[in-house]
């Protein structure tokens, strides 16, 4: 490992990740000749045997600065705070389970922190597909399109300045200055976050050039329900902040409009047609960008695009309408009951 530079500890917030764990250390281990690293792993009372996994990793790399912590609350926000309480470094990398990073990207992140150029620095999120199947790969595609999910850090585009980046970098500073994750937030931790970032004058750089890597879902319903989670916790951080963004917005105006325009028409039937417009237009772009899609990848892929699109577009946007409901019509507070624990 180098012996000079800034100490940089990458915190691994992880529940039953038996499968992925490994590839996850191994990339980051990958790093640590161009950065001094120390990985912090917080493990969620796994019960698919992921403890053992790291053990096994453990005794077969004792030169690599790696340590298990328990946590006792299982959800991800209390894994990141746990894991920045033991962590010794500078800077502080967030880093999920289920991922894994290139091998340039912890140097390039710890240069540009150092150069001042940012507190936080992340990378372009690329999704690769769980297995070889066309709904797998499918699904891939669509959660590294612009229209399934916006220009955003999963669709690459020049290095900017944005309000959230994958497997961030922080400055340790950060946390001593605004405070831990809020652990109310089971999901979208990261975005309430970096909003008290951005708020108290922060900076986050999306640097597309490094990436960090993880695997789709393999199914229309677990790609549905994750989008559905990520919705739901949105209007709390409105609620918590004030704040809602017109490309979070998107998709719950597309489902209510969609809605609307089904209720008009079962009411007139004089403006049947007419009224069923937004849905035949969701249709006809669906249709068009999972041809283009299809064209480049494989036209195999073209029957199983649309409904990726579906479950993406409608997850989100339900999820974000019942989030409306429960915490800014009823004022609920989240519940760790309400989500599961692994997406």
């Amino acid at each position: 490992m180098k012996e000079e530079g800034p100490l940089c500890s990458v915190v691994i917030p992880c529940r039953n990740e038996a499968g992925s764990i490994t590839r996850c250390l191994d990339s980051i281990c990958a790093n640590k000749n161009s950065a001094r690293v120390e990985v912090i792993v917080a493990d969620g009372m796994s019960d698919d045997g992921t403890v053992d996994v790291i053990r096994s990793y453990l005794a077969a790399n004792p030169g690599i600065a790696i340590r298990l912590i328990r946590n006792g609350k299982r959800i991800t926000p209390s894994g990141m705070n746990l894991g920045i309480e033991a962590a010794r470094g500078k800077y502080i990398a967030i880093i999920g389970a289920h991922n894994f990073i290139s091998e340039t990207y912890l140097p390039t992140a710890l240069s540009l922190l150092e150069e001042g150029k940012a507190d936080c620095v992340g990378g372009r999120a690329v999704c690769l597909p769980s297995d070889g199947k066309p709904v797998s790969r499918a699904i891939a595609c669509v959660m590294n399109s612009r229209f399934g999910v916006g220009l955003s850090f999963r669709t690459g585009g020049n290095m900017r300045y944005a309000d959230t980046a994958p497997s961030p970098v922080y400055k340790r500073e950060v946390f001593e200055r605004i405070g831990l994750f809020d652990e109310e937030m089971i999901r979208n931790q990261d975005d309430e976050f970096n909003f008290r970032l951005a708020k108290a004058g922060g900076r986050i750089l999306l640097v597309p050039d490094i990436k960090t890597y993880y695997h789709a879902r393999n199914s229309y319903l677990k790609l549905w329900r994750m989008f559905y989670q990520y919705g739901y916790f949105k209007p709390l951080v409105a609620r918590k902040h004030g704040r809602i963004t017109v490309r979070q917005l998107m998709p719950l105006l597309f489902i209510g409009l969609v809605l609307l325009s089904a209720t008009l028409s079962s009411m007139d039937k004089t403006s049947h047609w007419a009224s069923l417009l937004p849905l035949f237009s969701y249709l006809f772009f669906n249709f068009f960008f999972s041809l283009h899609i299809a064209l480049r990848k494989g036209i195999g892929l073209f029957p199983f695009l649309p409904a990726a699109f579906i479950a993406v577009h409608f997850g989100y946007g339900s999820g974000y309408l019942k989030g409306v409901l429960d915490f800014l019509v009823l004022k609920r507070r989240s519940r760790k009951k309400d989500i599961p624990l692994t997406r």
